[in-house]
């Protein structure tokens, strides 16, 4: 009985060891949002997805939809139907027939996936597409005919001009030119019955000119234009004003200086003539300056420029600096524990004075003396002096001593509390403990 008790023990040990050892032999399958991931070995059948077209159906032809299984990857197929619809161009069709104005047409559709042919009839346009032809001109006493043509069956339409009832003078027979007294002639004829007419060119009442010579100007003399009358030959002139001078090459015939006027010449290219021009004098060039007297928190100083081509001397003043130099400071009214001081600043250039407060120094309390010691019955008291002042003092009573206890008790010590330590490394420990005393308890 003792060891069936035992071996009872030991097979409930075996199988808490296995619930212990069991997960890490199992797969976590937990899908998005699940809290808990729940183990297995995926021994069921297979959850697909809604599948993917990897081969699309045509119109004759059946397409592939290819699943995958959620879990384990795995794929699988299933057939597409045909569409059972061909996929005609309506884009590209191929006319057979041309549609007219009175005649259908024929237009053939290709399906781009099965080759199938479609042929679609085109009704007739309708409408004659005319062009205007005007097949006899009209003259002064005739008709003429305008005749309209389809340009698809040939149709036509003959449609009467009326005659226009005037000559059409274009052509020019003879001409006569005018002079400058005298009109000209010019004899126009009809080109559709040959009548002729003339037309008087009036004289042109006044000579027509044209340049037969020329006298060039210079830069100081007047030059001359002459004309002759295409007609009759009168001559006339016309003067050309003297030109400009062309002022090109130029020299500097005096340098400028920094407070003289320069002069600068320009000789003509046409006539050797000169001209002068003042050059305005350069005006000094300063130096960056030199610091002759430095200016104080009172007076200005002196600031000295020379000028770098002439030598000359300028001389501007410096502001005064308006700041003055103070030197460390004299405590004129010391600062009290509770009052504030004064400190008293002199300008080491001036003289000026300037004061600033000082802060109140404070109390600085020294250490609590006892002058009246407590008792049971009375209180005591104690007294501290500033060390800036001893005559300011603080008071302080001493609360009266507590009564003597006549049966004094030491004071309790807390109990220890008792401190629990359970780790794995103790549990393993009498796990085993106890697995060992079993068989040693077997084999006894």
């Amino acid at each position: 009985m003792k060891k069936t008790r035992k071996a009872l023990r030991v097979l409930l040990s075996l199988l808490l060891v296995l619930l212990m050892l069991a997960p890490f032999g199992m797969v976590a399958v937990a899908g998005p949002g699940d809290d808990p991931p729940v183990y297995t070995t995926h021994t069921g059948p297979h959850t697909f997805d809604e599948g993917v077209i990897t081969t699309a159906p045509t119109c004759g032809a059946a397409g592939v939809l290819t699943l995958t299984c959620l879990v384990c990857g795995e794929t699988g197929t299933a057939p597409v139907p045909p569409t059972g619809q061909h996929n005609y161009d309506v884009c590209a069709g191929d006319y057979i027939t041309e549609a007219t104005c009175g005649t259908s047409g024929l237009v053939a559709y290709t399906c781009t996936d099965c080759g199938h042919v479609y042929q679609e009839p085109i009704p007739p346009c309708g409408e004659h597409d005319f062009d205007v032809i005007v097949t006899t001109e009209p003259t002064v006493d005739t008709d003429g005919v305008l005749s309209y043509v389809c340009s698809v069956c040939g149709f036509t339409i003959d449609v009467a001009i009326p005659a226009n009832g005037e000559h059409n003078f274009d052509n020019v027979d003879n001409v006569i030119e005018p002079t400058c007294s005298t009109p000209g002639v010019m004899t126009f004829s009809c080109t559709d019955c040959g009548a002729a007419v003339d037309e008087p060119i009036p004289a042109t009442n006044g000579h027509a000119f044209e340049e037969v010579g020329i006298t060039p100007p210079t830069c100081t003399t007047a030059g001359t234009k002459t004309y002759a009358c295409f007609f009759c030959g009168a001559p006339c002139t016309e003067p050309i004003p003297p030109c400009s001078h062309e002022w090109t090459a130029w020299s500097v015939t005096t340098e400028p200086t920094c407070d003289t006027p320069g002069e600068l010449t320009y000789l003509c290219a046409a006539c050797d003539a000169e001209q002068n021009e003042t050059i305005p004098p350069t005006g000094h060039f300063y130096n960056g300056g030199v610091v002759a007297q430095a200016p104080t928190c009172i007076e200005p100083g002196v600031m000295n420029f020379t000028c770098m081509i002439c030598g000359e001397d300028h001389k501007e003043l410096i502001p005064a600096s308006g700041t003055h130099t103070f030197d460390g400071g004299v405590v004129t009214t010391p600062a009290t524990c509770t009052e504030p001081g004064v400190m008293t600043y002199t300008c080491t250039v001036c003289g000026e004075s300037a004061a600033e407060p000082v802060a109140p120094l404070g109390h600085n309390w020294g250490p609590w003396v006892t002058v009246t010691a407590p008792t049971e019955t009375a209180e005591g008291l104690a007294v501290r002096t500033c060390l800036h002042d001893p005559s300011h003092t603080e008071e302080q009573v001493l609360s009266a001593l507590p009564p003597a206890d006549p049966d004094p008790q030491p004071d309790p010590q807390p109990d220890p509390q008792p401190t629990v330590t359970v780790t794995f490394i103790r549990v393993l420990h009498d796990f085993f403990q106890m697995l060992l005393d079993f068989f040693s308890g077997l084999f006894a």
